[in-house]
């Protein structure tokens, strides 16, 4: 038993040990990575190695770069250096290439975790050398008798710049009628840039419903396509119930709400108002399609206790309802009384005197009897003597 509980210890110490030593070595420093790779830029990085007091050696496993190197360390400090040559051909991808920094004291591999080390690794994005460009296209859901407008984001994945670029949209129902043709203007897009267009539709006619929206983007002689659906409906959010009695002061507010939308419902909040002045704003959440839940805010109330014809205002997707809200600020319960003890008068004081005045005589004629009994034994044994 004690052969086991001694093997126990020494594992546990040995772990400890361990554990110490493999987390003894830090390497900090600005985050690099991922580094976007542009031929002819060069990259220079701090860092600082700290929790050890051995010497220590930096190593670089470049990967596919040729010109990536350290600078001497001093201090425990040193310089990471990428320079990316345009004389060498890197290809499109994702390439990786890592940073080591290792103890090398003279007590290497005199035990376990006698070397502690510490890499970075790197990921560099080589883009095109040819016009390359992705695009993404956004038309948001719409309550009915609204206008849409639509956004058309391009982000340029080549170094070469794109001299004329331009969108085509195609409105459609949800059968694939055609209902309205658009085409953006145009614009140059430098190497790696990026644009955007904003292209409004007249929706404010059409009945409830889905629809569809195409879009050809075309940069030099090139084509790229986008699409997205979005619904127009009844975008409504109702107010189901909320605290409406409040005291004087400092008081907690609860709103539940409920969305109406069959689509989530974004930048939810409510304000309370009472002739046009603010009374607090809750802070804003989303809710899921046809989703309850709750806002709340503390309220300060300074007025005098009263009912009042405030209203609520609710705020969702741009949009923003009215309803009316009486409350009622309710006077504060009254302080409890705090009943003086009644002074006793001189009868009722003479009266605690007498009762307690029998059990102190008792207590005295004891105490004398005590004392006689004592000395009669005295004075008895000093006869006997």
């Amino acid at each position: 038993m004690k052969k086991t509980l001694f093997f126990l210890a020494a594992l546990m110490f040995v772990f400890l040990l361990f554990s110490m030593e493999a987390s003894a070595l830090s390497l900090s420093g600005k985050k690099l990575s991922p580094i976007s790779y542009i031929p002819g830029e060069t990259i220079s990085n701090h860092y600082i190695i700290s929790d050890t007091d051995k010497p220590v050696r930096v190593s670089v496993d470049k990967g596919i770069f040729s010109n990536i190197s350290v600078s001497e360390v001093v201090d425990y400090q040193f310089d990471l250096i990428i320079h990316f040559t345009e004389k060498q051909f890197v290809p499109t991808g994702v390439h990786t290439f890592a940073l080591t920094v290792a103890e090398n004291g003279s007590d290497a591999g005199t035990g376990i975790g006698s070397q502690a080390t510490v890499s970075k690794n790197f990921e560099v994005i080589v883009y095109s050398y040819e016009k390359e460009i992705q695009a993404s296209l956004d038309m948001p859901s719409i309550n009915i008798g609204k206008n849409a407008t639509a956004k058309i984001s391009v982000a340029s994945f080549g170094y070469a710049d794109i001299s004329e670029l331009y969108a085509v949209l195609s409105l459609s129902s949800e059968t694939g009628k055609e209902l309205e043709r658009k085409m953006t203007e145009k614009k140059s897009l430098p190497g790696l840039g990026s644009i955007s267009f904003s292209v409004p539709f007249q929706t404010d006619a059409f009945p409830a419903g889905t629809y569809h929206l195409f879009a050809q983007i075309h940069y030099d002689g090139k084509e790229k396509s986008a699409n997205t659906s979005f619904l127009i409906g009844n975008i409504d959010l109702t107010l189901v119930n909320a605290t409406n009695e409040f005291l004087p002061g400092f008081n907690d507010f609860s709103a539940k709400v409920k969305s109406l939308w069959g689509n989530p419902l974004h930048n939810v909040y409510l304000k309370l108002l009472l002739n046009d002045d603010e009374l607090l704003q809750t802070p804003s959440i989303e809710l899921g399609p046809r989703e309850e839940a709750e806002l709340k805010a503390i309220l300060k109330v300074d007025l005098v206790p009263a009912l009042y014809q405030g209203k609520v205002l609710l705020l969702f997707e741009g949009e923003s309802k009215e309803i009316p809200f009486p409350f009622v600020v309710a006077s504060p319960p009254p302080e409890p009384v705090k009943e003086l003890p009644e002074k006793p008068s001189f009868l009722s004081e003479i009266g605690a005197l007498a009762g307690v005045l029998p059990l102190t005589m008792v207590l005295l004629i004891a105490l004398i009897v005590l004392i006689l009994v004592f000395l009669l034994r005295k004075e008895k044994k000093q006869e006997d003597f």
